[in-house]
C-alpha cells in the first residue's frame, strides 16, 4: 500500500533525517542513547543488578524463564541498534524509545519478582523501596529532560499558527511558499508550500545534499530545486516570535538548524530575486519573509530601507 501510494518503500521523513555517512550517525545516535540512559539510569540500574542476580539463582538451580526474557532483551538489543544506526532524534521527548518501553518494564518486573522470591522479607523490602525510589527519580528525570523542549515546540507551534492564518487572510490563493517549518504554516495557511528541509518534499528529501553541521532532520537542501519552484514568499522559522527583525542578512541565520534557508538567502539570485520584507502581526511579533521584488508594494508589508546589494564570500560555508 505504501510503494502504491506514495511510491517508496521507505518514508519520505526517513531520507530526510538519515542523511549523514554511517560514522555521523553513530555519533548521533551514541549522543541520543547518553540522553535516554540520563533519564533512565535509576531504573536501568535496579534492573541491570536484578538481572544479574537472577542469573547467579539460575545457576544454583532454580528455574528461571531466561527464554522468555531473552526474546525482550533481544529486541531492546535490536531496537537499541536501529537508533545507533538512524541517528536517533533531534526532537524533545525520547520518543525512539517508546517501542522499547514495554519490553523493559516487563524486563524489570520480571527480573526482580524472580530475585524478591528467594529474599528475606527484610531484602524484599529493600528491593521493593529502591524500585519506588527508581521509579520516582526516573520519572523526575525524564520530566527534566523533556518538559523544557516540550514547552518550547508549544511555543513554536502557536507561533506558526499566527502566521499560517496571516498567510490565509493576507496572501493570494495562488501564491507560493517556501519555508523550513511548513507543518502549522501550510495547514492553516491553505497554499501551496515548500518543506525547504525535505521531510514533505520527497526532491529535497531523495535529491538534495547534506549539510554536515546541521541538526538531525535540518540537514537536507536543494537550494537550485526551491529556485526552480520559484516561490513568491519564503517565510522564516523566526516568524511569529519576536517583534525586532532577527534574519535581515544570511550571516544571522542560525545553520545548524536552518542551513537550507542560509544558502537560499546568500544565493546571487536571491539578491535579484527578492527583497526581505516583515509583516506586524495582532500582537506585535513580525513575519519574517524573503519577498519577491516584482510583490513588495503591499499594504499588509511593513516599511523597510532597501537592503544594500547581497555579497557572498567564496569561502561561505
Amino acid at each position: 500500500i505504501r510503494w502504491l501510494y506514495y511510491g517508496s518503500w521507505v518514508p519520505n521523513t526517513a531520507y530526510a533525517k538519515v542523511a549523514f555517512d554511517f560514522a555521523h550517525r553513530m555519533r548521533n545516535g551514541v549522543e541520543y542513547m547518553g540522553r535516554g540512559f540520563r533519564a533512565g539510569w535509576p531504573l536501568l540500574g535496579v534492573t541491570a543488578v536484578c538481572l544479574f542476580a537472577a542469573w547467579r539463582i539460575k545457576r544454583r538451580g532454580p528455574s528461571f524463564p531466561f527464554r522468555g526474557s531473552g526474546v525482550l532483551l533481544g529486541w531492546i538489543a535490536i531496537y537499541v541498534a536501529y537508533i545507533l544506526y538512524v541517528g536517533g532524534d533531534n526532537l524533545p521527548g525520547l520518543r525512539f524509545f517508546l517501542p522499547i518501553l514495554t519490553a523493559i518494564f516487563l524486563s524489570a518486573g520480571w527480573c526482580i519478582s524472580t530475585v524478591a522470591e528467594h529474599l528475606s522479607p527484610q531484602k524484599k523490602r529493600i528491593v521493593q523501596v529502591a524500585l519506588l525510589i527508581a521509579v520516582v527519580g526516573t520519572n523526575v528525570l525524564t520530566y527534566r529532560a523533556t518538559s523544557r523542549g516540550y514547552r518550547g515546540d508549544m511555543k513554536l507551534a502557536q507561533a506558526w499558527c499566527k502566521v499560517g492564518r496571516w498567510i490565509d487572510r493576507e496572501t493570494p490563493e495562488d501564491v507560493v511558499i517556501a519555508t523550513p517549518v511548513p507543518g502549522a504554516m501550510g495547514y492553516f495557511g491553505k497554499r501551496t508550500t515548500i518543506d525547504m528541509l525535505g521531510l514533505t518534499d520527497a526532491v529535497v528529501a531523495q535529491q538534495g545534499q547534506v549539510y554536515s553541521g546541521g541538526a538531525h532532520g535540518h540537514a537536507r537542501y536543494h537550494t537550485n530545486y526551491i529556485y526552480e519552484r520559484d516561490p513568491d514568499l519564503m517565510i522564516h522559522m523566526s516568524s511569529g516570535r519576536s517583534k525586532t527583525p532577527l534574519y535581515t542578512s544570511p550571516d544571522k541565520i542560525f545553520r545548524w538548524t536552518g542551513y537550507a534557508v542560509y544558502d537560499f538567502a546568500s544565493d546571487p539570485r536571491c539578491a535579484e530575486r527578492y527583497e526581505f520584507a516583515t509583516a506586524t502581526l495582532d500582537d506585535g511579533t513580525l513575519v519574517e519573509m524573503l519577498k519577491r521584488r516584482e510583490q513588495i508594494a503591499s499594504t499588509v508589508m511593513d516599511e523597510h530601507e532597501p537592503l544594500p546589494p547581497l555579497v557572498v564570500s567564496a569561502s561561505a560555508p
